[in-house]
């Protein structure tokens, strides 16, 4: 008796787990095709439908930083420099946290790992130098807006 309780206990865990399992995998979909809809939209130059599909991107799921940052620069093409701020700073929160993570990943020393160590070297450049693009971006921005007027 209570190893077919236990079945069931487990049957309704595994159920759970992989219900959450498809409706994030879902989500990210949904992100992944907003994503893609953005940007068909921003190379056709319509910044209004390619921001009301990244932002939509980012509702459901994607919390990249460049995600962030695309919307940011689309607000600052648009002259809406307030809502640029906001997402360049989110951008650079999420480039942040996607640097310490890439940081993270590198092995310890004495491990074999040579080539492994080469790409993440890669991967975390990559990552510093967004997290600087992100911040020039932010700098530019500050300084167009608090130029002083008479």
């Amino acid at each position: 008796m209570k190893n077919k309780r236990s079945v069931v206990i487990a049957f309704i865990a595994l159920f759970f787990i992989l219900f959450v399992t498809c409706a994030y995998s879902n989500t990210l979909s949904e992100a992944q095709t907003h994503r893609k809809q953005a940007e068909e939209y921003f190379q056709k130059h319509d910044i209004d439908k390619a921001l009301e599909h990244l932002k939509k991107a980012i509702e459901y799921g994607d919390k990249s930083s460049s995600a962030y940052a695309l919307v940011a620069t689309m607000y600052r093409l648009k002259g809406m420099n307030d809502e640029a701020r906001q997402y360049y700073t989110a951008a650079l929160e999420a480039a942040e946290k996607e640097l310490a993570f890439t940081k993270a990943l590198v092995p310890k020393p004495g491990e074999d790992a040579q080539a492994i160590q080469e790409k993440i070297d890669k991967l975390v450049l990559d990552r510093e130098y967004n997290v600087l693009l992100i911040k020039k971006s932010i700098k530019e921005l500050e300084s167009a807006v608090s130029v002083p007027t008479k």
